[in-house]
């Protein structure tokens, strides 16, 4: 015990010296090296080799390293394409840990000054690219800095590099920080590939049990749903990290219906709901068997399409009295 407290003083002795000497950035690198043993880049090797490190060791090595002092990263590490294994933006989404529940992959290409990224989501809807123009990388900075469209310029401040496992630690300025591991010949590891291929076992079974039942209702329109019902379309995100408060979507100014946003994979907004007794239990839902998407899967509390010039909270009070009978 004597031992403990004398430790637990001299930590609180050193962080005020530290406060009455150095800066903030000084005080945070030396508490950092003053904490108790942690292996923080042995923590992210491991997370991004079959993703068994806890979700909050992960976040605890990612600020540790961010502690630290910054890497020599050269263009050449930077190169080649990336996988997005762990991102704090991710962790802060419901029921999402921060491992990647889908495949996000970039590449920076330094010398045509362009950085591609490519989001998977689900196996039947196309996937989201988004190119970032005018890439350059400052080695004083350790600094990615790049622009899409007319947004201001984004950032990558690389913060670990292990050359030997193929992982790079960064803080973004739009999803926060980040472990990305190098696609080696372009290929996922079999953990990476979990959530896709129970995505796609699901949609496979899914369209083989609309095939089947295709030849029953060939002349019945579905029912519970009006194909010819229409969305407001919107523009692609340039990422799927949560919009900033404040911030909305952009309109595109065109609807178009149900059956052929879905057919086509345009992107349109919808409302989730998610009820939670007092005992912490989730109450789900089964989609019907005519549903055009995911027959029969299970599916969240409430949720509907936002139509028309309805605002979120009108949409979510609307589905929640059609779909399970609650007022509000």
């Amino acid at each position: 015990p004597s031992q403990h407290a004398g430790g637990i003083l001299s930590h609180m002795h050193m962080r005020v010296v530290l406060q009455r000497l150095f800066s903030p950035r000084a005080i945070a690198i030396a508490m950092c090296s003053a904490a108790a043993r942690f292996d923080a880049p042995a923590v992210l090797a491991q997370a991004a080799d079959d993703r068994s490190a806890p979700a909050a060791e992960v976040i605890r090595a990612l600020k540790e390293i961010e502690c630290a002092p910054p890497p020599a990263a050269t263009a050449e590490d930077l190169s080649g394409r990336w996988e997005l294994v762990f991102s704090t933006a991710a962790a802060k989404l419901p029921l999402i840990d921060g491992y990647m529940p889908n495949r996000e992959v970039l590449e920076w290409d330094l010398a045509a000054r362009r950085l591609k990224l490519e989001i998977e989501t689900l196996p039947l809807l196309p996937k989201v690219r988004v190119v970032g123009e005018e890439l350059t990388f400052d080695a004083a900075s350790q600094t990615l800095t790049y622009s899409v469209k007319q947004k201001p310029p984004s950032q990558w401040r690389v913060l670990h590099v292990d050359r030997a496992n193929g992982l790079l630690a960064a803080r973004s300025s739009v999803t926060g920080l980040n472990l990305i591991r190098k696609l080696r010949g372009g290929a996922m590891r079999p953990t990476a590939t979990l959530a896709a291929a129970a995505l796609s076992a699901a949609a496979s079974a899914a369209t083989a049990l609309r095939a089947r039942r295709a030849v029953a209702t060939a002349a019945a329109p579905p029912l519970g749903q009006d194909l010819c019902e229409e969305f407001a379309l919107y523009a692609p995100p340039a990422s799927l990290a949560p919009l900033q408060r404040g911030k909305e979507p952009i309109p595109l100014g065109v609807l178009k219906a149900r059956g052929e946003v879905h057919r086509d994979g345009d992107w349109h907004r919808s409302v989730h709901v998610w009820l939670i007794d007092a005992a912490g239990r989730l109450l789900l839902q089964r989609r019907s068997a005519f549903k055009d998407t995911h027959p029969n899967l299970l599916d969240v509390s409430c949720a509907g399409h936002i139509t028309g010039a309805d605002g979120v909270v009108d949409t979510a009070v609307r589905e929640l009295q059609e779909e399970i009978g609650v007022s509000l």
